[in-house]
């Protein structure tokens, strides 16, 4: 925790315009949604990899497989450190945070004015006056598996129906996410962290 990217990461109620209403821990903090999304804060970050082994793939794009590699990251900017791609808006300025959702995504139902917590099956993908992708606790997540229409761009759309700077999540982000998981738990972060939903 003595690196602001990990110290300041905590959820908060966000507004649609992206204002942060309050932080977790204060007597406003919601998660059902009547005090905007439920959100992570995530401070930009640099970093740097070093490649110490890799192999070819042995296409003829000339690819290669990272065996082994150093991966390091800072608060601020250092030699040979870079600005994580994620803190970049979409003018290629940066950032000096994002917002990331703190639950998996659920529609706000416009027409009836609530939150669809059950995925029923009735989502409005429509662009502008269509549903919205919300972050809320206690909500089955919308899933493209019975959800007609719950495609990687229809829920794009739904994202950016809420206003400008909203986006689902993309490999950007999980790129961040990984990157920060590794450099805190090291390789084998399933003996700290648990195997998770794998067998």
């Amino acid at each position: 925790n003595r690196f602001d990217v990990y110290k300041m990461m905590k959820r908060c109620n966000v507004d649609v315009d992206g204002t942060i209403n309050c932080y977790y821990g204060d007597s406003e903090y919601k998660e059902d949604g009547s005090n905007g999304d439920v959100m992570v804060y995530l401070k930009k970050f640099y970093y740097k990899r070093e490649i110490l082994e890799a192999s070819s793939i042995g296409d003829t794009v000339g690819g290669y497989h990272i065996k082994k590699e150093i991966c390091s990251i800072s608060d601020y900017p250092l030699g040979g450190f870079k600005c994580h791609p994620l803190f970049e808006n979409e003018a290629g300025n940066e950032v000096d945070y994002v917002l990331v959702s703190a639950f998996e995504g659920c529609a706000y139902d416009v027409s009836e004015s609530e939150f669809n917590l059950t995925d029923a099956q009735n989502v409005d993908f429509t662009a502008s006056t269509g549903d919205k992708l919300m972050s809320v606790a206690d909500a089955k997540p919308m899933s493209g598996l019975s959800q007609a229409g719950c495609t990687r761009p229809n829920c794009e759309q739904i994202a950016k129906n809420k206003g400008t700077g909203w986006h689902e999540w993309n490999i950007k982000l999980a790129s961040a996410l990984q990157m920060l998981h590794l450099v805190e738990f090291g390789l084998n972060s399933q003996i700290l962290t648990g195997r998770g939903v794998v067998s």
